[in-house]
């Protein structure tokens, strides 16, 4: 209904990774593929990267990605890398990072709410070229 598709992170990444996992790759670059076709041309993809609120502890994805929002959004990338290399313009693809301040459920107070690590992609009405 609302135009949007979702993937959870921890089947999409593993844990404080921003690298697609390979079976992740290949459905985001099938639904590239879908998407291409002349029926969807008109659409855009909006991109959203979230987490839960569990503050990342290892030093080394500390260090690289500094907060869950920047996670989210490093997260956005990746997956609009991967519909790139199944074949959509970068011009149909926006990406966002809202890391924990849009949840789908209530964080728990220790984090690890799992419901809330996920990219969603929304298909949404073209503005840019379809090329």
């Amino acid at each position: 209904a609302r135009g949007m598709l979702q993937f959870t992170s921890d089947l999409t990444f593993d844990s404080g990774s921003d690298v697609v996992r390979p079976a992740a790759r290949d459905r985001l670059q099938s639904l590239a593929r879908i998407l291409n076709a002349s029926r969807a041309s008109g659409s855009d993809l909006r991109i959203v990267g979230h987490t839960d609120n569990q503050p990342i502890s290892s030093p080394a994805t500390r260090q690289k990605f500094g907060t869950n929002r920047h996670l989210s959004a490093y997260r956005a990338i990746a997956v609009e890398e991967a519909l790139r290399q199944g074949g959509m313009s970068p011009t149909r693809l926006e990406i966002a990072g809202w890391g924990e301040f849009r949840p789908l459920v209530p964080n728990r107070a220790r984090g690890g709410t799992p419901e809330n690590r996920r990219v969603e992609i929304f298909v949404v009405p073209g503005q840019g070229s379809a090329g």
